[in-house]
């Protein structure tokens, strides 16, 4: 018999999913609070989301901390800022998971950034090594953090998997690709991965 790993159909009282999650990280008003609290007492639908989301917050804050350096951080803050504004880390599960995607796609656009810069007018021999042992340094830390964020969606689904957490998957795992700064940092770094600096013509 096939394991049933279709998501579970949303629990049918109509509670919205960013109540519950902020029902157990305490950010709703006080009154709303007390609804909730008498409600999930007495709805089972909600209880058990309720649980499931709990289990999934618990999974991840157990998760290590996934650190970017910080001149690869002030260089990518540097370049994007004026056409990159990430929203505001939201409550629950959903804010925190989205911010996973922060480091993989800062160093992607540091890469890029760094790699494009130099291109763009002929460099002496000595710039163009540079530019050559940057793009590879930063090709090294994009790798290092990949690889990181690829352990870390693994583990989050063998969590999710080992605890019975059909429910809490989609917001656990996919938001780390789904977010806005997911999405760039995979566009920067396919076009790295796609590109080599080359130096000028010595003739």
């Amino acid at each position: 018999m096939k394991p049933n790993n279709e998501r579970p159909a949303p629990p049918p009282c109509g509670v919205e999913e960013a109540r519950l999650e902020a029902h157990l990280t305490g950010e709703p008003p006080a009154s709303d609070r007390d609804g909730l609290a008498a409600h999930l007492a007495e709805c089972g639908s909600c209880a058990e989301a309720a649980r499931l989301t709990a289990s999934a917050q618990l999974a991840l804050s157990q998760l290590p901390e996934l650190r970017c350096p910080p001149r690869i951080i002030a260089a990518a803050e540097a370049a994007a800022a004026a056409s990159v504004t990430p929203a505001g880390p939201s409550g629950g599960a959903s804010g925190r998971i989205a911010l996973l995607a922060v480091p993989l796609a800062v160093a992607a656009s540091a890469a890029l950034v760094w790699f494009t810069q130099p291109s763009l007018s002929p460099r002496p021999a000595e710039a163009v090594i540079r530019t050559r042992l940057d793009a590879e340094e930063a090709k090294q830390v994009l790798a290092d953090l990949g690889e990181t964020f690829r352990e870390r969606a693994v583990t989050v689904k063998q969590k999710v998997y080992d605890r019975s957490l059909a429910e809490p998957v989609r917001k656990v795992v996919y938001v780390m690709t789904d977010s806005e700064l997911g999405v760039l940092g995979a566009k920067a770094a396919n076009l790295l991965w796609a590109s080599e600096p080359t130096a000028p013509d010595a003739s």
